[in-house]
Order: C-alpha cells, then sequence, then structure tokens
C-alpha cells in the first residue's frame, strides 16, 4: 500500500465508520498508500474501518467524534497530529442523515424548525468547523493539502422534501469557493462532490425501489452510483495529480 499515489499522506474521513456507504472511501485512500483516520460518531464502525485497513496491511486510526461538538472536533484534529504527525487530506463527508432527522424533512411550511436548526448544525457548520480544525495543521506542516467535501444534487436545485438537507449542501458548496479562494495562497485545495443518489444500504432504507428506480431513470447512464464510484473521485483528487483543480463542483 505504500507505493500508491497518496504514499506518506494522512488523510481525514468523517463519516468514516459508514463501511458499506461512502465511508467506503476510507479503504479505497488505504490502498493508494494514504494513512487513514476514520472519524465517526460511531465508535464500533469507525473502529471496525480502521481493522478492515489494517487487515489488508494499511495503516489506520479509528477516532469517535460528533459533529455537533466543537470539542470533539478539535480532539480529532489533535488526535490526528499525535498518532501521525501531520495531516494531508481533509474528505468532510459526515452529515445528519439519521433516522430520527431525516423522514421529518419535508415541505418548508411543514417543517419543525428544530429540524432546520439540526441539519446546518451537522451538515453546515459542522463541515465549516471540521475544516477550520484541520487547516492550521495544513498550513503549519508547509505542504499543502487537500479538502474534500461531499455535497449533493439536491443542493443545486428545488425539490417538493428534503428542503433543509438541500440548503444545507447549497451552502456547501458556497463554502466550499471561499474556503479554495482563501487556503489557495497556502497550496490548499478544496473541492466538493455534488452527489446523486448514492446505493448504499442506508439509503436502501429510508427510500423504496420504485423512489430509487426513478432517480436511477434520469441519469445520463442509467446506472446507480455507488460508493466506489465515489472513492476514485475522492482519491483523485487528494492526489498530486489534482494539485491544481480547486473550487470546483464536481458533480457524479
Amino acid at each position: 500500500m505504500s507505493e500508491g499515489r497518496l504514499a506518506g499522506k494522512v488523510a481525514i474521513v468523517t463519516g468514516g465508520g459508514s463501511g458499506s456507504g461512502i465511508g467506503a472511501t476510507c479503504e479505497r485512500l488505504a490502498r493508494a498508500g494514504a494513512t487513514v483516520v476514520a472519524a465517526d460518531i460511531n465508535e464500533q464502525t469507525a473502529e471496525a474501518t480502521a481493522t478492515r485497513i489494517r487487515d489488508a496491511g494499511g495503516r489506520a486510526l479509528a477516532v469517535q467524534f460528533d459533529l455537533l461538538d466543537s470539542a470533539s472536533i478539535a480532539a480529532l484534529a489533535e488526535t490526528a497530529m499525535a498518532g501521525f504527525g501531520r495531516i494531508d487530506v481533509l474528505h468532510n463527508n459526515a452529515a445528519n442523515t439519521s433516522p430520527q432527522v431525516f423522514p421529518k424533512d419535508q415541505g418548508i411550511l411543514d417543517m419543525d424548525s428544530e429540524v432546520w436548526d439540526a441539519v446546518f448544525a451537522a451538515n453546515a457548520r459542522g463541515t465549516m468547523e471540521v475544516t477550520r480544525a484541520v487547516v492550521p495543521r495544513m498550513i503549519a506542516g508547509g505542504r499543502g493539502g487537500a479538502i474534500i467535501n461531499t455535497s449533493s444534487g439536491a443542493g443545486q436545485m428545488g425539490q417538493m422534501a428534503m428542503s433543509v438537507y438541500g440548503p444545507s449542501k447549497g451552502a456547501i458548496n458556497a463554502f466550499t469557493r471561499y474556503a479554495a479562494l482563501q487556503f489557495a495562497p497556502h497550496r490548499i485545495r478544496c473541492n466538493a462532490l455534488v452527489l446523486p443518489v448514492v446505493l448504499t444500504r442506508g439509503l436502501e432504507s429510508l427510500f423504496t425501489q420504485e423512489q430509487i428506480d426513478d432517480v436511477v431513470s434520469r441519469t445520463p447512464f442509467k446506472e446507480p452510483t455507488r460508493p466506489a464510484d465515489v472513492a476514485a473521485v475522492v482519491e483523485f483528487l487528494a492526489s498530486d495529480d489534482a494539485r491544481l483543480i480547486t473550487g470546483k463542483l464536481w458533480e457524479i
């Protein structure tokens, strides 16, 4: 694993405990040679991801953290530095799609303001706070870095539901452009992945097969986007092959 195009780099992936979902990116980055910090609110699933990486010959550390807890976010950055002495890549992937909140994200007139606050606190503010905790370490290292934010097509169009999730991802799109401009003097790049529906076990529990088929039917290739497709783009954007790419929204 040490010979890949991410050899020598240390990557933090938030939401990294989702082994069957987008968090599977951790394993792709490890295969490319990166040392991976799998960060998740669920300590057990984060450790499961790290264990799979280590069993395959890679280097990984599991860290439990909470997007809504500033102290927890600061501790994540400190733990990565204490364990590996550097941070080169940040994949802001974690978001609030919990069964307690996501089904309540309907039309604007029917929405509880607490749902709005909960989703924005995790998705928009959480992304900002993790970035703000990690970037000073990247700057101090003097090697530049790469930030990849997970966004969504819901942040670029209007829909009859997901009236909080979509705007929160729209905020991430704008944040990505601001971060790209402000961090460029330090050779730190920031891009976002604008994802469609990604076929994971978690998604299959939230939507009916009919709904999934309808979304897939409207894609150019009439094929679902899978976690492996997302991971491949994250690896590229994290690598030096993308050294001149920043401030872009990558639609997959």
